[in-house]
């Protein structure tokens, strides 16, 4: 087995949304007002895609925009090998 973890920003993301009345995150709005890069945001988003690497500042920086504690990002998971 593998392990490998996946970002869980686009749920809060969601959630955050929702509780301002569906109102719409782009990934520049994000980007402008986290201070990171698109593609950072983009990365984030992505739940599909595993993380290779997390940069602790944009885990922070994201997790203080959705109002949630840096480990409520992150998911950890079991995968078969690719064998």
């Amino acid at each position: 087995m593998k392990t490998i973890i996946r970002s869980r920003f686009k749920e809060h993301l969601y959630r955050m949304s929702l509780e301002r009345g569906g109102e719409t995150f782009t990934q520049k709005r994000i980007a402008e007002e986290t201070g990171l890069m698109r593609k950072t945001v983009s990365l984030w988003l992505d739940m599909q895609k595993p993380l290779d690497r997390i940069d602790t500042s944009a885990l922070i920086a994201l997790s203080k925009y959705v109002g949630c504690h840096p480990l409520d990002l992150l998911v950890v998971e079991e995968m078969p090998n690719d064998n």
